[in-house]
């Protein structure tokens, strides 16, 4: 792929700037999504030691339903679940 690549129409100028450039964004996007990975990780954990029932409901998971309880807040402000 590099081969043939190097051969076609492309940018001739500032390949190592642009090469740079392109590994920085990569090992960004890696720590982003080791990042993401961990704060999921930490969500789950989070969301078992509450043992909420939201996660019973169907299609529910650990990271809606930590943001569903987030929207939410204090449930006691609601009087009635029809409020809610």
């Amino acid at each position: 792929l590099k081969k043939v690549a190097s051969n076609s129409f492309g940018v001739r100028f500032a390949q190592d700037a642009f090469t740079f450039q392109l590994r920085s964004m990569i090992e960004q996007l890696n720590f982003l999504e080791k990042q993401i990975k961990q704060t999921e990780e930490e969500i789950s954990r989070l969301m078992t030691s509450i043992n909420s029932v939201i996660e019973t409901i169907p299609g529910i998971g650990p990271i809606t339903g930590a943001t569903i309880l987030g929207e939410i807040g204090d449930i006691h402000k609601f009087s009635n679940p029809k409020k809610l």
